[in-house]
């Protein structure tokens, strides 16, 4: 059985926030998914493609790291602002971007990666030079620099991974009531979602 939440179920269990506005800020990484986006790959099935996504060639299959930011401050130490002027307590915002494991260099400007530079810049590593890391875990509770822009819904969009001035120290309490919090919305979140078993064939890809 799937259970579904009322309209105003899931308005109770939702918090919407205006966008933040255009500008540099540091955000901590607090999630990364290496899997692949399974949702695109489901319309191979529907269309009548392919039975199963393990029947797919390799080159139509392209997977993703899946980034989960919260937003501390703007980089220049002003206060955070969302577009209607209410400030933006640290790490109450969210970010998300989807990169590339394959990503190296433009090929035209030679600048690195989106891939190169989440790993680069929260190691505190220069991305265009030659550098190594372990994996995944290395970058988790790391704090890196992002752009963020407004797209034409008026939602936030993260455009850049940047470098974290040297001066940044993050308060260590604001940190532990934040990311409390954010655990908290994590586990209500899962508790309202539909509940049940999709028949769906899914496959998991590795990076």
């Amino acid at each position: 059985m799937i259970d579904f939440l009322s309209r105003e179920q899931s308005s109770a269990s939702s918090t919407n926030f205006a966008a933040l506005e255009a500008d540099d800020y540091i955000a901590k990484i607090v999630e990364v998914d290496a899997t692949a986006q399974k949702q695109k790959y489901d319309s191979f099935i529907k269309r009548g493609r392919v039975a199963d996504l393990s029947q797919l060639p390799a080159d139509e299959v392209e997977p993703t790291v899946k980034v989960t930011l919260l937003v501390y401050g703007t980089k220049s130490g002003d206060a955070m602002k969302d577009v209607e002027g209410k400030v933006a307590e640290p790490l109450s915002r969210r970010a998300y971007k989807d990169v590339s494991p394959y990503g190296g260099f433009n090929r035209k400007s030679g600048a690195p990666s989106d891939y190169r530079c989440l790993f680069g810049y929260a190691l505190k590593q220069d991305p265009v030079k030659p550098f190594a890391a372990t994996g995944i875990e290395d970058i988790m509770g790391k704090y890196i620099g992002i752009e963020l822009i407004i797209n034409k819904n008026g939602n936030n969009t993260l455009k850049a991974f940047k470098k974290v001035p040297e001066s940044f120290m993050p308060n260590s309490l604001t940190e532990e009531t934040a990311m409390a919090k954010y655990q908290e919305q994590k586990a209500k979140k899962a508790s309202t979602a539909p509940q049940g078993e999709l028949t769906t064939s899914t496959q998991d890809i590795p990076w």
